[in-house]
């Protein structure tokens, strides 16, 4: 694991990167972590469910970001689409294996919270972001596995 942490230098500040979508993730929510929002909906379910503070500020930092209306962590409905009839965007959470098994398959962003936990999860982690037909990022705190067939299929490590 300490290996796999000194090889993400190559991506930390965008150097590399492709894609706008990552690029913008890279450079406007992952380079200022000092700067995360401290408020939320989103940031104040992620702290509820035992989450840390960089953790619940990249959440919710994203999910503004991508432009999500609605959240769920665990399960659990964090955040509720306004509009009914709307056709949002959906954004996961998961905190341990069976949240992340269950999360749904149709969610635009799953957002795996503290990918090196443990070894079981970081395995876990580690083998859904290779199966993974989409992009994924992995911001040391938070992987986030996006839904979205006009971004590239790639993993990207910052």
């Amino acid at each position: 694991m300490r290996v796999a942490r000194s090889l993400r230098i190559r991506h930390y500040r965008g150097h590399g990167i492709h894609s706008p979508f990552a690029y913008g993730i890279a450079r406007g929510i992952c380079m200022h972590r000092r700067s995360l929002p401290r408020t939320g909906t989103v940031y104040s379910a992620v702290i509820k469910c035992g989450g840390s503070r960089r953790e619940a500020g990249l959440v919710q930092a994203l999910y503004a970001y991508a432009q999500c209306t609605e959240c769920s962590i665990d399960g659990e409905p964090a955040v509720r689409p306004r509009d009914t009839q709307a056709d949002g965007r959906a954004m996961e959470v998961a905190t341990g294996i069976a949240a992340a098994e269950a999360a749904s398959p149709y969610a635009y962003v799953t957002c795996l919270l503290a990918p090196a936990r443990n070894r079981e999860w970081y395995r876990y982690c580690r083998t859904a972001a290779k199966r993974h037909e989409g992009m994924g990022i992995d911001c040391r705190d938070a992987l986030f596995l996006f839904r979205d067939n006009g971004l590239n299929r790639e993993h990207l490590k910052l």
